[in-house]
């Protein structure tokens, strides 16, 4: 994160099948999307967006923010500190002194609601079925 603070993100199911897919494929590494030959040994920012371009050259990861962002808005059915802490956007100080909560719980369903608008609804398939 930008201010080196902690920002928990909810998992979806089909988040959840992703990461046992990889554990399968990765067994006991430390990360789940590890890039061995990198110095941290993790996948970067820079590669995962060469990445993303690859599948479309017009990527950016602001934009994929941004389309977040306004399909939550578009919904109506999530409210505003709900969105903007989806985003981990700071808030102002009066308001960062009284807000003592992640919204996590609340955060859930808002990022199911992502994964199954994206997926629509269909479940990854699971490695461990296929073998």
């Amino acid at each position: 994160m930008k201010r080196r603070r902690a920002h928990r993100v909810p998992i979806s199911d089909q988040l959840a099948v992703i990461f046992e897919n990889m554990r399968l494929l990765t067994g006991d590494e430390k990360c789940v999307f590890a890039r061995p030959r990198n110095k941290s040994g993790v996948l970067d920012e820079n590669r995962a967006l060469r990445e993303f371009k690859l599948f479309d050259p017009a990527i950016t990861g602001h934009g994929m923010r941004t389309t977040f962002r306004t399909w939550m808005r578009k919904t109506g059915s999530y409210p505003h500190d709900v969105m903007e802490t989806a985003l981990s956007h700071e808030k102002d100080q009066l308001v960062q002194a009284d807000m003592r909560d992640d919204l996590l719980e609340e955060r859930r369903p808002v990022m199911q609601d992502w994964a199954d608008y994206l997926t629509g609804g269909q479940m990854p398939p699971r490695l461990r079925d296929q073998l």
